[in-house]
């Protein structure tokens, strides 16, 4: 199947470059949820047999029950059985419901189809069979489970038959990547875009806890971000699951970003706008800032204003700064040029204070866009009944470069993920997400 990717000219985003990222969602998904949706497979009539003058006719007769447990899954199906006798005066009649115990072992295959084999493992009678003839009534219930357990094997092969041809697993990931909003707008109003490369995925034994079936997913993918700019879209595909039984609840992400001079200039706007830098009794002010690169090192320029007035240009190094958890500026360089004979006097005395200020102050502060995504991530609706909640305990920033028209690190996180689905969703095309 096919989600949503990229590819870029750019050598941190090449996927060979890549390390690869394992997101491990635990998913608990609401049982009634699944009862819902399983029960509307089963057909309504289970079968309608007429055998010697004995008609018996087997329907559902309510929403099925299920607890799960490895990769078994034991269900109750309540089912609803009208009996018709005829008799040579007079016609007998019988109305009762009986609950029918399966388990159901499932596989699931390399083209994401599910294999099941369903088998009758026992009953329980909600209302016990009486036929009534007139004002008599004579009990029919061993008459009737001799009925029963010969169609037992009918009924496991209709059920079987109902879920593999209902259940669509190649569209669950584009069905919760769907959610995932590409570009995401992050702070100071720039928008991220996301990829993914093929994606490996693991898949746990199911287990009951309270109202929810849980199993944990896992997902190996190379993952990139790209700030500022969109990148050209391509499809990629998602490798058929593997059946593991216990997945670590870490998700690792190792996340290249670009974040394209545009965006490192309006952050560079912000931050260089509330400034008032004193030089003697005057104030210098920065605006109109643009952002480039040149033999490695980032270059700032801006117009200035305040007591005297002209052109700056910035030249530094991008660093990271793992104690602060910021990407900061080293080999500070300023060049001041006064549009007049006095700013160009005061631009002489005035750069190397300025130099200094600047090197406290020019700095991206990559520990906020963590803060701020862990605040987006905790609780998010990402569908309708889909409910993402997700915290990222440690990070770190590396190979911090100046490309050509971005500037690319890679960002590192760990954390835990867990999706509550309380909706399943109608299937996602992979088209849907280009």
């Amino acid at each position: 199947m096919d989600v949503t990717g990229y590819h870029s000219k750019h050598k941190i985003v090449q996927q060979n470059n890549i390390e690869p990222s394992s997101i491990k969602p635990v998913l608990l998904i609401s049982k009634a949820e699944i009862e819902r949706v399983i029960s509307a497979q089963i057909p309504e009539i289970l079968f309608d047999s007429k055998e010697d003058g004995l008609s018996v006719k087997a329907a559902k007769g309510g929403t099925l029950s299920l607890e799960a447990e490895g990769n078994i899954v034991e269900h109750q199906l309540p089912i609803r059985i009208e009996v018709t006798k005829q008799l040579p005066l007079a016609e007998g009649k019988a109305d009762c419901k009986i609950r029918m115990r399966f388990k159901t072992k499932y596989e699931i295959l390399p083209n994401w189809k599910i294999q099941t084999e369903t088998e009758f493992i026992g009953h329980e009678w909600d209302e016990k069979p009486f036929m009534k003839v007139g004002f008599l009534e004579f009990p029919i219930e061993k008459i009737l489970l001799n009925k029963l357990y010969e169609q037992k094997d009918l009924i496991c092969n209709t059920i079987d038959q109902q879920i593999m041809d209902g259940t669509d697993l190649s569209q669950m990931i584009p069905t919760l990547l769907s959610g995932i909003p590409n570009p995401i707008d992050a702070p100071g109003g720039a928008k991220i875009w996301w990829s993914v490369s093929p994606v490996q995925t693991y898949i746990s034994s199911f287990s009951s806890e309270n109202d929810n079936l849980k199993i944990s997913l896992g997902l190996e993918s190379k993952l990139a971000l790209s700030a500022g700019k969109k990148p050209k879209i391509q499809k990629l595909k998602v490798k058929a699951p593997e059946m593991t039984e216990k997945i670590s609840p870490f998700s690792n992400l190792y996340l290249p970003l670009q974040i394209g001079f545009d965006a490192v200039q309006k952050i560079a706007n912000e931050q260089l706008a509330g400034m008032d830098i004193p030089v003697g009794k005057a104030k210098l002010k920065f605006s109109d800032v643009s952002v480039k690169s040149k033999a490695g090192r980032l270059i700032v320029q801006a117009d200035f204003s305040g007591g005297f007035s002209g052109k700056a240009t910035i030249k530094g190094i991008p660093v990271y700064d793992n104690q602060q958890k910021e990407i900061i500026f080293e080999q500070v360089e300023l060049d001041l040029k006064g549009d007049n004979l006095k700013s160009k006097g005061m631009a002489l005395v005035a750069e190397n204070i300025i130099e200094q200020q600047l090197s406290k102050f020019l700095k991206l502060p990559l520990k906020i866009w963590v803060k701020n995504l862990n605040e987006w991530v905790k609780y998010q609706e990402v569908q309708p009944g889909i409910i993402l909640k997700a915290h990222f305990s440690d990070y770190d920033f590396k190979n911090v470069e100046i490309g050509e028209e971005s500037l690319d690190f890679q960002l590192n996180l760990e954390g835990m993920v867990t999706a509550n689905i309380q909706k399943i969703p109608n299937p996602v095309s992979p088209d849907d997400l280009a």
